[in-house]
């Protein structure tokens, strides 16, 4: 194996740093070791959240709302006995998102959803861009129909000859004569 940033070769595939420029190959030995792909990295799948942290953030937007509203309630009620009414709803948003955590930590999945219909245990990945064809595909391409084969320059001028000019001079001499 070569080092990506200095070209060093290294004496063992176990090399945790280059001995050259001390660049850590752990990750490119994994990189090698998996065609192209890291074991548990989906780029697709940065910004989503598991089912369990979904649930786990609903219940505790819930929850604070409640707790925010509490106070407001409180003095809605102290002004005027019949706001006694509003504590219901609050104290049922409470229990719901209570509710809701509770169910999120303890039944939902971990892990996110996988997509495309891939299976959960495979979860390697190989880079966007490892598998791209370089070339368009058969149909793709446009015909040319103008197209002609190039001229070859080589016979257009021929090179010369320090014979063809004394020809040329022998030839002047005759003519004259």
């Amino acid at each position: 194996m070569y080092c990506p940033q200095c070209s060093q070769e290294q004496v063992a595939e176990e090399t945790r740093f280059c001995s050259r420029c001390g660049f850590p190959l752990a990750i490119v030995s994994e990189l090698v070791r998996g065609g192209g792909a890291l074991e548990g990295f989906d780029p697709e799948a940065k910004d989503q959240l598991s089912p369990r942290q979904r649930g786990i953030r609903w219940g505790l937007i819930l929850m604070i709302i409640s707790v925010l509203m509490f106070p407001l309630v409180a003095m809605m009620t102290a002004m005027k006995g019949d706001f006694f009414v509003l504590f219901i709803p609050v104290f049922l948003l409470f229990v719901f998102g209570l509710a809701r955590l509770f169910h999120a930590y303890l039944l939902a999945q971990k892990a996110p959803a996988e997509n495309k219909g891939v299976l959960a245990h495979n979860k390697t990945r190989s880079l966007p861009d490892a598998r791209a064809s370089a070339l368009p595909a058969a149909g793709q391409s446009l015909p040319i129909a103008n197209w002609r084969q190039p001229v070859n320059t080589s016979e257009m001028a021929q090179p010369h000859s320090v014979i063809e000019h004394t020809t040329k001079l022998l030839n002047d001499e005759t003519d004259q004569r």
